[in-house]
């Protein structure tokens, strides 16, 4: 699980807040959107760390009523005391349901259709969510739309019991029946605050401590010492959060909460993702980027960027028939009837394909790029008709057909999303299923047996399959998007327009975002002198020369700032926020020298002199290699010093980070500095002196005051951060702004 740093997402308190991006993302625990078709009983958890959700009784997403999406949990109430026939979901005990801290927030909306069934009582209460066990000495916390013994919705309770002990709050409210309700229970530590359609009810919570459990988490009602209580309606968007107390005033619940799914961008699998070729970049490369967190290098590729066709951003990749990419296999590209796993993109092929008749997507190959069509292998191909999946079930043995669909060949020449997931069964009991979906709509599936894990064939290949049996299977038209994920995403019909999380403008949001303080990704059109920072310091930029946007090079969002080396810069005036001085921060950049580099071309420069006093990255022509300098304002001296080992290339872009980690009782005696170039650490030193940097006066980009040793070529991107060290051990994929 991903660990934030200390006292960033920590305890957060908030009165709620606008915009489509929900700012406590990251402290997500639980995030049941129940979107789905009409019957499934494939739950999903939309969390940052997915939660297996089990199915039980007549559970299940329904369409007759929903808050977002089309969709929401329904529950039909039944069960008796006992637990049996209860509708429930269940997800295994969690440390993430443990609020040691006294700060969470849950909450849902809720349609509640009836009464609940009395329990032994006579109490007509409907369990939203609880991890209570179902067995005596009680331990447990629980949130309710309570009743009394004639009707469902009079009261909002949270409760829990330490061995039987219980400790009970609420507020008496009015929850009609049929109608949609934002409902919910925060905690502030000693002040807990109940909530209703945005009015919130406060409650005095000195002492209130729920217990850690051990339980699973049920949703949808529970059952214990002869107490059944189930909710007889619907439940949308089921969100637990953790540390984060959301609602401690009035709030509007249409646009205060974020739990609308329209405005959800970040990738419930991304964790899961092993491979991810958006296909972006300038017109004839071959740079083909993983934007994976794998960040994978090609092995071989003659596919080239296209900017003829794209789905998403400004092009995609073009296969012309012979031509291909090619990666080393790696065990996380093994396919096994155990393993949950997704493979997908968006296709434009063209009405003429290979000489054979067919487009080979994806398969694994030998050295040369070709199969046997007796050995182990797999190979996703289409052609004119439709789709066919391929495999084998060991060395030696004839291969199995897994999927095959003929479609219309009216696809040809327009954008189509085509999706194999596989669903393993976690009982081991059978052999799980294997789905095809063309535009989200599921057109065969298949429970044939199929594992393969890259032993024979080392290579991943996709575009090109070269069977001397058969002829040349190979792919004509373009790919947008193509993504590998060990996970199953798809076992319904879905949107591909919203559902795949594939749009690469629906970038994730930056858990240390409120941390930036400069963030340039020079994002416009061609030739603009418009350049925006767009961390919440939105700094005003000077332009000088004729520094500019380009779209000839970029590494995010199809553009990039280009300098001639002859007087161009961009100055920012100078902020505390800036300095670099006893603080842990990252620095970041990717550049594009181009030859000749010039005499000592900077990236960056804060010094208010020449002499040393500030901090300076420059590219040294004598030996090509990227320096950091770091000053005393004191004594005038360079107290630290960085260098690559690598000597910069020129007309390709590099990602290089700088990092401080320092001291934490006292920072300004001990750090550890490094450079890391590509995600490789090239330098480091460690500092045991205090001194000051006098870092605040302005910061160039490309030169410095005196307006000589400008950059020639072109950065794609700038970012800094303090108080954190991020992760510069692979190449980020974006710079996300928010």
């Amino acid at each position: 699980m991903f660990t934030f740093p200390v006292g960033f997402f920590n305890f957060i308190v908030s009165s709620g807040g606008g915009g489509t991006t929900d700012p406590y993302a990251a402290n997500v625990v639980l995030f049941l959107k129940g979107d789905g078709t009409n019957g499934s009983t494939s739950i999903v958890d939309s969390s940052p760390s997915p939660k297996t959700i089990s199915v039980f009784g007549n559970a299940q997403i329904s369409t007759a009523q929903s808050k977002y999406g089309g969709s929401s949990l329904y529950f039909e109430g039944n069960g008796n005391n006992f637990g049996v026939g209860a509708d429930i979901l269940t997800t295994p005990a969690s440390s993430d349901f443990n609020f040691t801290t006294r700060i969470y927030t849950i909450e849902t909306w809720v349609y509640i259709a009836g009464d609940s069934l009395p329990d032994i009582d006579g109490g007509r209460d409907a369990i939203i969510v609880n991890n209570f066990p179902n067995s005596n000495s009680i331990t447990g916390w629980s949130l309710a739309v309570a009743g009394d013994t004639t009707s469902t919705g009079t009261r909002l309770a949270f409760n829990y019991a330490v061995n039987s002990s219980f400790n009970r709050k609420s507020v008496t409210v009015a929850i009609s029946k049929n109608a949609q309700h934002h409902v919910g229970f925060c905690q502030n530590n000693n002040t807990g605050y109940f909530f209703l359609d945005g009015t919130v009810y406060s409650v005095d919570c000195t002492g209130f401590n729920p217990p850690t459990s051990t339980n699973p988490l049920k949703v949808g009602g529970l059952n214990f010492e002869g107490y059944g209580l189930y909710l007889n309606g619907y439940l949308d968007s089921v969100r637990i959060t953790k540390n984060v107390c959301r609602y401690t005033s009035n709030f509007n619940p249409e646009t205060d909460t974020y739990l609308n799914s329209s405005s959800e961008t970040t990738d419930p699998y991304g964790n899961n993702v092993v491979l991810f070729l958006k296909g972006d970049g300038t017109n004839g490369s071959t740079n083909i980027v993983d934007s994976s967190a794998y960040n994978r290098t090609v092995t071989t590729s003659t596919a080239t960027i296209s900017t003829i066709q794209s789905k998403y951003g400004n092009s995609s990749i073009y296969f012309n028939g012979t031509q291909f990419i090619r990666y080393s296999w790696d065990t996380l590209f093994n396919i096994s009837n155990t393993v949950d796993w997704t493979i997908e993109g968006w296709f434009y092929s063209e009405s003429s394909i290979s000489p054979g008749g067919l487009g080979s997507i994806i398969c694994s190959a030998n050295s040369s790029g070709s199969d046997s069509e007796y050995s182990k292998y797999f190979r996703w191909i289409r052609n004119n008709a439709g789709d066919n999946l391929f495999g084998s079930l060991k060395n030696g043995e004839a291969e199995t057909i897994l999927s095959s669909i003929f479609s219309p060949s009216s696809e040809l020449g327009i954008w189509v999303h085509k999706a194999i997931s596989h669903k393993a069964d976690s009982s081991g009991l059978t052999n799980g299923t294997t789905r095809l979906f063309k535009n989200g709509i599921l057109v065969q599936s298949s429970s044939t047996v199929f594992n393969f894990n890259g032993t024979i064939y080392p290579l991943l290949q996709l575009g090109f399959n070269s069977n001397s049996g058969e002829g040349g299977w190979n792919y004509k038209g373009w790919i947008d998007s193509f993504r590998y994920t060990k996970a199953c995403r798809y076992t319904s019909n879905f949107n591909p327009e919203t559902d795949t999380y594939l749009n690469s403008s629906s970038e994730t949001t930056d858990p240390y975002f409120s941390d930036v303080q400069l963030l340039l990704k020079f994002a416009g059109a061609n030739n603009s002198t418009t350049f925006t920072d767009l961390s919440n310091n939105n700094y005003s930029i000077t332009v000088g020369g004729n520094s500019k946007i380009s779209t000839a090079q970029s590494v995010f969002d199809g553009s990039s700032a280009l300098f001639d080396g002859n007087g161009d810069y961009l100055r920012i005036n100078g902020n505390s926020n800036l300095q670099l001085a006893n603080k842990k921060f990252t620095l970041e950049s990717f550049i594009y020298p181009v030859s000749p580099i010039g005499s000592y071309p900077n990236i960056f420069d804060s010094r208010n002199t020449l002499a040393a006093k500030g901090y300076t990255a420059y590219i040294d022509h004598t030996d090509g290699k990227l320096y950091v300098l770091i000053g005393d304002s004191n004594t005038g001296s360079w107290n630290i010093t960085l260098a690559s080992t690598s000597v910069i290339s020129t007309s390709t872009f590099t990602y290089f980070a700088v990092t401080r980690s320092a001291n934490v009782t006292n920072p300004s005696t001990h750090s550890d500095w490094k450079l890391s170039i590509n995600g490789s650490v090239q330098s480091s030193q460690i500092n045991i002196a205090n001194f000051v940097v006098d870092d605040d006066v302005e910061l160039f980009i490309s030169g410095y005051r005196t307006n000589n040793g400008n950059f020639n070529g072109y950065i794609g991107a700038v970012r800094l951060t303090t108080n954190v060290v991020r992760d510069v051990s692979t190449i980020p994929s974006s710079f996300p702004s928010s």
